[in-house]
């Protein structure tokens, strides 16, 4: 195979669904939240620690620490060099062109939008940002051997602190929360209230 220019290599690595590309190897895999996560074709193990991550087109082994795209699950599963694994891929169906598959959304800021379908999106990313500024959080990671950034980037996890509530603040006041409110300042029970109304 010649020499493929560096955006056509990009292209391939992109339109590569890398799920179906370790299923195709014989590696089950079930859905696990945003993750797919199956046993790690790369050592032996009877609980399953090898996650893909579908949106990143990224695996990582929590087990033998074994990451990467879909180049690096190549080369190491057929046991090949990058020409090699290149060439595999190139001439693979389940490449198509770069507009099969999305691209990923731009990460979302804040201020939180509670009334979008994306709030969970913006929550893990808050958490995620709030680990990588607690060094703490960081050193419990790495003692669990789970520390990487990479890793904590491509599975997004993070730390929380109790400091989202203040980002978000309270929710908006029904009329009920304002009575109670009045009822409070005036020394008045719903029950009292109740009863001056029926007299």
């Amino acid at each position: 195979m010649g020499h493929l220019p560096k955006d056509e290599v990009q292209r391939i690595k992109e339109s590569i669904d890398l799920v179906q590309l370790v299923e195709s190897r014989g590696v089950g895999l079930k859905k696990q939240g945003s993750d797919f996560v199956g046993l790690c074709p790369f050592h032996e193990e009877k609980t399953p620690s090898f996650f893909v991550n579908p949106d990143k087109n990224l695996f990582h082994c929590f087990g033998c620490g074994a990451g990467g795209d879909c180049f690096t699950f190549i080369m190491k599963h057929e046991n090949k060099d990058f020409r090699a694994a290149l060439a595999s891929l190139n001439g693979s169906p389940l490449v198509g062109t770069s507009e099969s598959k999305p691209k990923p959304e731009k990460s979302i800021t804040h201020p939180f939008d509670p009334s979008s379908e994306k709030l969970m999106g913006q929550v893990l990313e808050f958490y995620n940002k709030t680990l990588h500024n607690t060094p703490s959080a960081q050193a419990y990671l790495q003692s669990r051997g789970i520390g990487h950034p990479e890793v904590i980037n491509q599975f997004n996890i993070g730390f929380t602190n109790r400091s989202l509530q203040g980002l978000i603040g309270r929710a908006p006041k029904t009329g009920k929360d304002e009575k109670r409110e009045w009822n409070a300042r005036h020394g008045l029970r719903e029950a009292d209230e109740q009863a001056a109304c029926q007299n």
